[in-house]
């Protein structure tokens, strides 16, 4: 497919203040969703709705591209940006 991805995002938490707070569910998908649609035909992407804010954290989304699913692997940086990469 020849479909290359290595993104920082920024993207807020649900939660303020505290140690249990996650990344803005929404907002995760839509950044990634805007993305993938630059280059690509994106019928949709979904991510967990638990992805906790803290640094270091990483998770995988799906997102079908041209027709198959695709796995895209994420990772918290510092102030709540977000490193993600479409896999190979």
């Amino acid at each position: 497919m020849g479909i290359a991805l290595v993104l920082t995002l920024a993207v807020g938490a649900a939660a303020c203040g505290s140690s249990d707070e996650t990344l803005d569910h929404d907002k995760l998908e839509r950044e990634i969703r805007t993305q993938l649609e630059q280059s690509n035909r994106v019928k949709g992407v979904r991510c967990p709705d638990d992805v906790k804010s803290a640094e270091g954290t990483t998770f995988e989304c799906t997102a079908t591209v041209e027709g198959t699913e695709q796995v895209i692997d994420g990772e918290v940086q510092a102030k709540r940006r977000v490193s993600i990469a479409l896999r190979q």
